[in-house]
């Protein structure tokens, strides 16, 4: 029996269930049935829209006590409640492998989520050209241009949309050799990060795109961003069914070497060339050197090589293997 215990919404079980909701639920899967068990004032609801079998979740200890094993379980199911089965316990680092392959209509919500990310950088981008640098910072119409300010913009239409990116990154200056550094205060000369990642509030999917602004003359940065893209290109063209994901990292990593850009675990590319996306903005497979998954078709991943030293460029775009990338 396959156990999952999370919210409704986490990416496995709305996945498994298309139940939409911040409750937690219990999901049990056997050769015979799938239940998802839900708190009694969501039983009705979920009953019109999961796809699986309802129940409510009243006595969870009990429940579980009346189940008979082999269980499997992923690693965040709760101690205590593994503590009520038998001891016929496996714990399963990927309960929904399927999840990696995705269905025309799950590229379709990829795709919407992703057009919406490249409206949102575009509006940051246009308003960064209209603006002017004085004494190394952006300006507008007197007003100095913020990080905060920028990702307000973004966000505003990302949510009118239906989407939104609460953690959208819009970093610039000594900030973009922090690959995670989300930004914040004036927006400076030299490379503007802008990675956007928002989710749709309808189908749950996810959208990935990071571009990289020189604002003003930066030319380090400008060399560095030629390298990033030039190594995004050559992953993109290899992204094919049967390559293995270290291989796409070990060719982004031998690009951007023959460019003259080392890498030492601090400086460099230091992090993953990408990861797969959906549901979660980080799903399976990474595309890490300690990752061999065989790429497939209809797996959808994310390219994103960068480089980070005194400041950081990135860029990057989501890819359907076999298919190309997603505008």
């Amino acid at each position: 029996m396959k156990l999952i215990f999370d919210r409704a919404d986490s990416p496995d079980l709305f996945y498994l269930c298309g139940f939409h909701s911040d409750v937690k639920c219990l999901y049990t899967e056997t050769e015979e049935e799938r239940v998802l068990y839900v708190p009694g004032f969501e039983y009705l609801r979920a009953k019109q829209e999961a796809r699986v079998n309802v129940e409510k979740l009243e006595d969870i200890d009990a429940l579980l006590k009346s189940f008979t094993g082999p269980f499997v379980v992923g690693p965040l199911f709760p101690h205590s409640f593994a503590l009520q089965l038998e001891e016929d316990v496996t714990i399963e680092t990927e309960l929904v492998p399927e999840r990696k392959v995705k269905e025309d209509q799950e590229l379709q919500a990829i795709q919407d989520a992703q057009q919406a990310a490249a409206r949102a950088i575009a509006i940051i981008q246009e308003e960064v050209q209209n603006a002017t640098l004085q004494d190394g910072i952006l300006v507008r119409e007197g007003e100095v241009v913020t990080s905060e300010y920028l990702k307000y913009l973004a966000r505003s239409h990302l949510i009118q949309q239906g989407y939104d990116c609460p953690d959208i990154i819009v970093a610039s200056g000594e900030q973009t050799a922090q690959p995670h550094n989300r930004g914040s205060g004036p927006i400076r000369q030299g490379p503007l990060i802008i990675d956007c990642f928002p989710q749709s509030q309808h189908t749950l999917y996810h959208g990935d795109m990071t571009r990289t602004i020189i604002v003003g003359k930066d030319d380090k940065a400008q060399k560095m961003l030629t390298a990033v893209q030039k190594a995004h290109d050559a992953c993109v063209k290899a992204c094919a069914p049967g390559v293995r994901a270290n291989d796409l990292y070990a060719l982004c990593m031998q690009v951007l070497f023959e460019e003259g850009y080392a890498s030492d675990g601090i400086t460099g590319m230091i992090h993953s060339l990408g990861h797969g996306i959906g549901l979660a903005v980080h799903e399976r497979p990474a595309l890490s050197p300690k990752d061999d998954t065989v790429l497939k078709e209809g797996m959808v991943v994310t390219i994103e090589p960068g480089l980070y030293y005194d400041v950081g460029v990135r860029f990057e775009n989501i890819i359907v293997v076999g298919r190309g990338i997603i505008e």
